[in-house]
C-alpha cells in the first residue's frame, strides 16, 4: 500500500496525464516514489543510491539545505530543474506567488506543490495552461503497488 497522505500520488499522476517531463526535483523521501512513477519521462535530481551515484558535492549541498528555510533557492538555482515536486513548505508556497521566479506554479494538493521552468522542455504545457488545457485526473487512484 502507498499512503497517497505520504507519497504524492495524485501529484505524479498529473504529470503523467499532462505528459510533464524533464529533471525532477523532490525531496528525498520522496525520490524513489518519483521514480517508479515518472521513469523514464523524468530523471530525479537525488535518491536512495546517492552514496553509489551522486558526487560528493551534491550530496552536501542538498543534506545541508534546512528544509523549513530558504535555502532551497540556492540548490533550484545551481542545479535547475525541469519540474519541481515538493510538499507544501513555506519557502514554495511563497514562490507561489512570486512574479520574477524562473519557475511556474500548475498544481498543488493538500501534500505537495508542483511547478515548472518557464524556460525549456514544458513549454507547451505553459501554452496548455494559459489556455485552460490542463487534465485534471479524475479516475479513482489504485494505491497498491505495482
Amino acid at each position: 500500500f502507498v499512503d497517497p497522505l505520504r507519497y504524492p500520488v495524485y501529484a505524479t499522476n498529473f504529470l503523467a496525464t499532462n505528459q510533464i517531463k524533464g529533471n525532477l526535483f523532490t525531496v528525498f523521501d520522496w525520490s524513489q516514489y518519483a521514480i517508479w512513477k515518472r521513469y523514464p519521462d523524468s530523471q530525479v535530481f537525488i535518491d536512495g543510491r546517492f552514496r553509489t551515484v551522486y558526487p560528493e558535492s551534491v550530496l552536501t549541498d542538498y543534506f545541508s539545505v534546512n528544509p523549513l528555510g530558504n535555502d532551497w533557492g540556492f540548490l533550484l538555482e545551481k542545479y535547475p530543474p525541469d519540474i519541481i515536486l515538493v510538499p507544501q513548505l513555506p519557502y514554495f508556497q511563497n514562490l507561489i506567488n512570486q512574479q520574477d521566479s524562473p519557475f511556474q506554479y500548475i498544481y498543488s494538493d493538500l501534500l505537495s506543490i508542483i511547478f515548472i521552468a518557464k524556460e525549456g522542455v514544458n513549454q507547451d504545457i505553459l501554452e496548455l495552461m494559459k489556455e485552460n488545457g490542463l487534465q485534471y485526473p479524475r479516475d479513482e487512484i489504485q494505491p497498491y503497488f505495482p
